[in-house]
């Protein structure tokens, strides 16, 4: 890659019931080597989180997530935000 190019960024949220593999999925996103990889991030963070990515300056462009959707209420707002 030439400077002055910037990577694409990858963001994964991986969500699903207790007991339904979700540390598996994300461990396997580890073992890949280049994913930087969060364990239950609350949703309530998710905003922070990807502002740090964004301030990064790229370092962070490729990221799997684990979240508790249960707590979604916190997201729709920000969602909402983003897309308007």
């Amino acid at each position: 890659m030439s400077t002055g190019q910037m990577s694409e960024t990858q963001l994964v949220i991986i969500t699903g019931m207790s007991g339904a593999g979700k540390t598996v999925a994300v461990q396997s996103f580890e073992d890949l080597g280049f994913f930087f990889c969060v364990d239950n991030l609350p949703p309530t963070l998710l905003p922070k989180f990807l502002e740090l990515m964004k301030d990064s300056g790229n370092k962070m462009n490729k990221v799997a997530l684990v979240m508790d959707l249960r707590g979604r209420e916190f997201l729709i707002p920000y969602f909402l935000h983003s897309i308007i």
